[in-house]
């Protein structure tokens, strides 16, 4: 699911849908949700 999510996520910045910014911020969320369903944390 997280690859999934990943992509979408990229998909809208490649698409100019979202800007550099909002990419980033979005992985960096993305990957601490990950990380707390995985129970790294």
């Amino acid at each position: 699911m997280f690859y999934l999510l990943l992509q979408s996520v990229y998909q809208d910045y490649a698409s100019g849908r979202s800007d550099w910014d909002t990419y980033f911020d979005s992985v960096i969320n993305l990957a601490l949700d990950q990380e707390k369903l995985a129970g790294l944390v």
